[in-house]
């Protein structure tokens, strides 16, 4: 996993620093609704159900060819989970994703996939009860997972602003002892980003 995050780390700072010299990096703001739950074997048996979170951050796009072939990058933070059908069960987890992606544009369309790496900041695991921070189900929580995101959207020219739909799915088990992809992240990403005016930088 170390190597999978310096891959990534190393990919989004190439990234970045191209940007910078880009002549029209194009950086927003992005805000949006999390509907996400947790799949695999493991997650079966506990019989979880969707919960809604949300997400915020910044994003850059950076043309390739044109304006139709560009790569994209995030840092949002982004709230995942699920809960349990009586709720007498919930978990909450609170991540920074940072997506490294390839996009398409067609007209006002576009489409993206690529790898994500996701950290873990924060958790919460509550009860029927109404306990807290459940440290011997949370400390076995892997703190940074490797992802992919599809997803499509338009474009809005005249107002600036990109509305978008993204699935997140995780490549590694959400807790470290479990093997065979029993355990792991699943969420769609119901996003509005607003471009900055170039002038701005």
């Amino acid at each position: 996993m170390k190597k999978h995050f310096t891959l990534v780390l190393t990919a989004c700072c190439f990234f970045f620093s191209l940007a910078l010299f880009a002549q029209k990096p194009k950086i927003g703001i992005r805000v949006g609704s999390n509907y996400t739950n947790f799949i695999g074997e493991n997650a079966k048996e506990l019989n979880l159900e969707n919960i809604w979170g949300g997400h915020g951050g910044l994003n850059i796009t950076l043309p390739v060819y044109k304006n139709n072939i560009s790569l994209k990058s995030d840092i949002i933070y982004s709230t995942k989970g699920a809960a349990s059908a009586n709720d007498s069960l919930k978990i909450n987890l609170g991540y920074l994703d940072v997506p490294l992606l390839g996009q398409i544009t067609a007209g006002p369309f576009y489409l993206e996939a690529g790898p994500q790496m996701s950290f873990l900041v924060n958790d919460t695991f509550k009860d029927k009860s109404g306990k807290t921070n459940a440290e011997t189900m949370l400390n076995s929580f892997r703190r940074t997972s490797l992802c992919f995101a599809l997803g499509a959207g338009t474009y809005i020219p005249v107002l600036g602003l990109t509305l978008g739909i993204r699935y997140n799915g995780d490549f590694s088990n959400l807790v470290n002892n479990l093997e065979d992809k029993a355990f792991r992240n699943s969420l769609f990403m119901f996003t509005t980003s607003f471009t900055l005016p170039t002038k701005t930088f």
